[in-house]
């Protein structure tokens, strides 16, 4: 196991002693809202909200926490050290935003690939993520993709057993399973691999979903995925 692996699992398993959920998801992520809702920080030494001018750095508080323990550990663990790159929560009360048909009940977030350079962008502004991981129109993967480090993100977030849900770029998806394929992690990494569902315009970021919380009972989670790999050996 890895100590990017490692670290971030300890920080996962520890959440619900750590912070108890406050705020209230309503409905689905397609169609809900969301009551006192839980504030990202804007930025740490382990992550950097972008976007910022659009005011959607709202969540629950298992969703703000499942972040910041991300970071943390990309920050630290990631090589070289980068910080995690954050893009849109909710708005402050949940429900319609532009530019997405969810995130409306807070459980949802995007985040910036992992890269090699560790890049950054101006967080200020109404732009969204600048570094695009695949090409639209050729299907490259850039050679700034940061596989080792991108890997470990999604197998850990999955290991939390908060994630219900991954979309990634389809090329991405691709990509991960070969690497699962070479290092032998096919049948130990199925659930991280049927989770991640790949989906078109999702070249500059991951986005993650949440499970509803335990004890919000007007909240409605989405239909898992059907339980396979989703990869072409599959």
């Amino acid at each position: 196991m890895s100590r990017i692996l490692l670290i971030f699992l300890i920080t996962v398993c520890a959440m619900p002693a750590l912070a108890q959920e406050t705020a209230s998801p309503v409905g689905t992520s397609e169609w809900g809202r969301l009551i006192n809702a839980v504030a990202l920080p804007l930025e740490s030494p382990a992550h950097l909200k972008i976007s910022r001018v659009r005011q959607r750095w709202w969540g629950t508080r298992t969703l703000v926490d499942f972040i910041l323990g991300v970071a943390e550990a990309l920050q630290t663990e990631s090589s070289p050290p980068q910080r995690l790159i954050v893009g849109d929560l909710s708005g402050r009360r949940g429900g319609d935003i532009s530019l997405h048909r969810s995130h409306e009940n807070g459980l949802d977030v995007d985040l910036g690939y992992p890269t090699l350079s560790g890049a950054e962008q101006d967080a200020d502004g109404d732009h969204s993520f600048l570094h695009a991981m695949v090409d639209r129109l050729s299907g490259r993967i850039s050679t700034d993709f940061n596989l080792e480090a991108s890997w470990a993100l999604v197998r850990a977030a999955v290991r939390s057993h908060l994630v219900q849900r991954i979309f990634l770029a389809p090329e991405i998806k691709r990509l991960f399973c070969q690497h699962a394929t070479e290092r032998g992690e096919l049948e130990t990494e199925a659930e991280t691999l049927w989770r991640l569902t790949p989906l078109r315009n999702h070249h500059d970021h991951l986005h993650v979903r949440l499970y509803c919380p335990a004890g919000a009972t007007h909240c409605r989670n989405m239909p898992d995925p059907a339980p396979h790999l989703g990869c072409d050996e599959d």
